[in-house]
């Protein structure tokens, strides 16, 4: 090859600027790349800071109103309580810490799609409990 580029030293210099050219390309493809990183790891540790202020203010609540975290979890259990269930606690399957985990999860991988799907997704006030989301592109024909 060698011998080829020294006979045809304009190939050389077309090969070396496309090499270049390339080499920037990948550089703005990783500089993106750590850009994003970083930033879903700082949005991370706000909704892990905010996820753990409301649970701490969820506590104070309980404790305030002379409940502890059962009274509340019946609390809630009576709202979306289905009488043909009479008498059966539901079964928690996931910790907290896990369903934080799995929506924070969902979440980053929403918004990683977001132009191949049109679906936008973000938190309410980096609470990973409440989302706002966009859907776009969709067609109307039903």
């Amino acid at each position: 090859m060698l011998f080829f580029f020294a006979l045809h030293p304009p190939l050389l210099l077309l090969f070396q600027d496309q090499v270049h050219g390339d080499d920037e390309q990948l550089e703005d493809i990783l500089d993106n790349d750590l850009t994003w990183e970083l930033e879903i790891a700082r949005r991370k540790k706000r909704w892990r800071l905010k996820e753990e202020e409301l649970r701490a203010e969820k506590n104070r609540s309980a404790e305030a109103t002379g409940g502890g975290p059962e009274e509340q979890d019946r609390t809630l259990q009576q709202l979306y309580h289905d009488p043909s269930i009479k008498n059966t606690q539901p079964k928690q399957v996931f910790t907290s810490a896990a369903a934080s985990g799995i929506l924070t999860n969902d979440l980053v991988q929403i918004m990683e799609t977001a132009k191949d799907t049109g679906i936008e997704a973000d938190t309410v006030e980096d609470n990973i409990f409440q989302w706002n989301v966009k859907i776009r592109n969709f067609t109307t024909n039903w």
